[in-house]
């Protein structure tokens, strides 16, 4: 494998795309597949797109022709996508009980230049580990309880007339040990904490997310 990793967003040459489907039994040298997801669609810009940036970056593909199902090429450029690891999360107030939970992930994308042998040949990054990025989710949590006042305390000359220090405890303080719980709540009523833990599967980005991340990615370069 080439000891080097191109980053395709630093390339903004433009070639026009050539798309030819032809059915071989030998290898055809002239040409390449380009394998994404089912969701690129067949007439997806992004086909276009990274076949005019592809064989910029990669010495092997210039020259050659994107081809379809019905041939055989010495390369081919498979999709790589990792599943997301989440960083955070935390609530924004949007009104009343209304907030918005956010959760900021990272994750990798690349596609893998291959050769016929299914040997990874160059690494092209279209997205790196160290970018964060966050998706929003709306949540309708119940105003949970203000903590009360603490306990008064005051002075008071007891029967000697010697002052002393006197706690009148507050009626509607709950016990300290029902306030703040272990899964977020307050006096077991949810606060944005609380939603966020048990709804961590649902606030995850989702494999939609991170192709629409991707989309952008390979449509900036058509700019």
């Amino acid at each position: 494998m080439k000891n080097c990793t191109f980053y395709l967003l630093s390339f903004f040459l433009f070639h026009p795309a050539l798309f030819y489907s032809q059915s071989l039994s030998s290898t055809d040298t002239g040409k390449y597949r380009i394998n994404l997801p089912a969701h690129f669609k067949p007439g997806n810009k992004a086909w276009r797109i990274l076949d005019e940036k592809l064989p910029l970056v990669c010495d092997e593909l210039k020259g050659k022709e994107l081809c379809g199902d019905d041939c055989n090429p010495r390369y081919s450029v498979d999709f790589s996508m990792s599943p997301p690891v989440i960083l955070d999360y935390y609530a924004q107030r949007a009104t009343g009980t209304n907030y918005d939970i956010i959760t900021l992930y990272t994750f990798e994308c690349s596609l893998l230049l291959k050769n016929k042998a299914g040997e990874t040949i160059t690494r092209i990054i279209l997205v790196d580990t160290n970018e964060v990025f966050k998706i929003s989710s709306k949540a309708s949590i119940a105003e949970f309880l203000v903590p009360p006042p603490p306990d008064k305390i005051f002075l008071h000359k007891n029967a000697s007339g010697q002052p002393e220090v006197v706690v009148a405890a507050n009626p509607n303080n709950p016990p300290a040990t029902s306030v703040f719980r272990s899964d977020g709540s307050y006096g077991g009523i949810e606060t944005p904490y609380s939603y966020i833990n048990k709804n961590k599967e649902k606030l995850a980005p989702k494999e939609k997310d991170q192709l629409a991340v991707i989309d952008q990615r390979i449509a900036a370069l058509d700019q």
